[in-house]
């Protein structure tokens, strides 16, 4: 038989170009703007921790260099997070897939919390919050467009390719640092997001 053992890849296309560079220091001005007039920003974003092996290998032809890896989930659990500059403000813990509603429901539960807060009620009042989504299909889909609009927040978007402005992104590599290449069940992936997440 003419096949060999070799780990597979994701097929992925970023393409950063000069525009996108010069898009991420206007939008990083910006941000420093807003921290310097007192405004606060609430960073949002999603994630999934699953129990899919990576890096396993399978058997290939042999002309083929780099077998296309299966990207898709096996089970894990899905986690909303928002936080600010040093804290966590809210998260939540699911074992199916995120949808624009569920993302809907965290926004909304997220903003009367922050109305109620004794920091960031009067920031809110002042109209010095802003909530940070990335352009993920997720968050530009209709329904998180149309709540946008009603909820009279101020919402700010990153350019293309930008994860590193986002503070959940680092939150979320710790946790999965821990875990994510690891086999584990359900309801273990849950106590070890709610106990990391206590340590933040």
């Amino acid at each position: 038989m003419k096949y060999r053992y070799l780990q597979p890849f994701v097929k992925t296309h970023k393409y950063l170009t000069n525009k996108h560079i010069l898009q991420r220091r206007v939008f990083l001005k910006k941000i420093m703007l807003l921290l310097e007039t007192g405004c606060q920003i609430i960073y949002v974003d999603e994630s999934s921790f699953n129990t899919a092996k990576k890096c396993a290998k399978r058997w290939v032809k042999l002309n083929e260099t780099k077998p296309l890896g299966f990207s898709g989930r096996i089970s894990g659990v899905s986690l909303i997070l928002a936080c600010g500059q040093s804290e966590v403000l809210n998260y939540t813990i699911r074992e199916c897939n995120n949808t624009s509603e569920v993302i809907v429901e965290f926004l909304d539960f997220l903003i009367k919390e922050l109305k109620i807060n004794d920091y960031y009620k009067k920031l809110v009042r002042q109209n010095k919050i802003f909530i940070y989504l990335d352009n993920a299909s997720i968050h530009t889909s209709y329904a998180v467009r149309r709540f946008i609009e009603s909820s009279n927040m101020n919402f700010i978007f990153p350019p293309p390719y930008s994860p590193h402005f986002c503070m959940t992104e680092y939150v979320f590599s710790r946790l999965k640092k821990q875990f994510y290449s690891r086999l584990y069940s359900s309801k273990y992936l849950f106590c070890r997001i709610y106990k990391i997440l206590g340590l933040i």
